[in-house]
């Protein structure tokens, strides 16, 4: 891991001849250097940020996540899901009612007390439930200080 970028390369895998997604109207992944993280509705995984600021050099912190989020336009039906990104299990970014055709550009200071970073996404409020209902974080990347 590098100073100014630790990745969650351990959640994250590389494009190797799968299926790409669309997300405003670019395919991803667009080379073997992106990385995604996709979750499914009513589902959503969580960091260790200690453990992760265990691999760095000792006197670096984490000091911000980034990532591009969205539904991706492969689905047959509409979408809507609600995106989260939790620390330590209070919301710190919330979007709601998002559809194939939004992204969201995920930006969130993080400190040096932050010990757990949630990413979660929930059913939205259309009629179709859950069943298409799912977002991709491209890129997603936690910013060493």
């Amino acid at each position: 891991l590098s100073r100014e970028d630790a990745i969650l390369s351990y959640a994250v895998s590389r494009a190797g001849g799968r299926q790409t997604m669309r997300l405003s109207a670019a395919d991803y992944p667009k080379n073997a250097d992106d990385r995604t993280i996709f979750i499914h509705s009513n589902a959503g995984i969580t960091f260790d940020l200690r453990h992760i600021k265990e691999l760095l050099p000792e006197s670096t912190g984490l000091a911000r996540f980034q990532s591009v989020f969205g539904g991706g336009e492969i689905s047959l039906r509409s979408q809507s899901f609600d995106l989260y990104v939790l620390v330590d299990g209070k919301p710190r970014y919330i979007q709601r009612d998002m559809d194939s055709a939004m992204t969201a550009n995920i930006d969130i200071e993080l400190t040096g007390e932050d010990r757990f970073l949630s990413l979660v996404v929930t059913e939205g409020s259309d009629e179709f439930g859950f069943y298409n209902d799912w977002g991709l974080f491209v890129n997603p990347k936690l910013i060493a200080r």
